[in-house]
């Protein structure tokens, strides 16, 4: 069982919502840009400050932190930040914000994930974890459940592998679980996840609920849709 992190094992939205927050105020301050600059990182970062969370159905909604960095230096050149300067100012005000950990209050499971990885690790499922969040991250965030040794294969965006929607990671986990393609299930959030699923050709592909893609989006891509991780049944065929 391959599971994506944010948006199915943990809320995206308190995880990240304020990081990427903080990140716009600090960066549009370090420039001297007023509200049209914040306004335009948010856009660009598909960010609904009104509602604290994250747009649906965004197209960037799983890109890399690498890659909203980018977006963002891009941003702040197009305007009239010298680009070597914008790319300083990314380094020192937004990557130190987004690669740090998140105390324990921000990491909110969505339902007993524990319980949840446990039924299945008690049935003899092997769990593996792929996410494009960083590595450094995503340990912290799988002790902060509690669940970092129920997992046999943990695969992060600055592993070295293309990330999703490149279907490397899942075959990478298969591989290394030893465990043919088509005898592995992906669950995930996001359009970005099952791609990365088909791409690879798993078996089951499953898109929840629990994140920041519609039922109308998950379901051009998906076996099946469920509300969440939470209602996935395994059966032992």
């Amino acid at each position: 069982m391959v599971l994506d992190k944010d948006g199915t094992l943990i809320d995206h939205h308190s995880a990240w919502f304020g990081r990427y927050d903080n990140s716009v105020i600090a960066v549009a301050e370090a420039v001297g840009g007023g509200d049209p600059l914040r306004r335009a990182l948010y856009h660009a970062l598909a960010i609904d400050t009104a509602s604290q969370r994250f747009v649906a159905d965004a197209p960037n909604k799983s890109l890399k932190i690498a890659d909203h960095a980018l977006m963002v230096t891009t941003i702040l050149h197009q305007n009239g930040c010298d680009w070597e300067a914008a790319e300083d100012i990314v380094a020192e005000h937004m990557l130190p914000r987004l690669l740090t950990p998140l105390g324990r209050e921000a990491i909110r499971g969505i339902g007993d994930i524990h319980e949840r990885l446990q039924v299945w690790k008690s049935g003899g499922v092997q769990l593996a974890v792929l996410t494009n969040d960083n590595r450094v991250s995503t340990l912290a965030d799988m002790r902060t459940l509690g669940i970092d040794h129920m997992l046999s294969v943990v695969v992060a965006a600055d592993d070295g592998l293309a990330a999703k929607p490149a279907p490397d990671g899942v075959a990478h986990i298969a591989q290394s679980l030893g465990i043919p393609l088509e005898r592995i299930a992906l669950i995930g959030d996001t359009t970005t996840d099952l791609l990365a699923a088909r791409a690879a050709g798993v078996g089951l592909v499953i898109g929840v609920l629990s994140g920041l893609d519609s039922a109308r989006k998950l379901a051009e891509i998906a076996d099946a849709v469920l509300p969440d991780l939470h209602a996935v049944e395994l059966s032992s065929s």
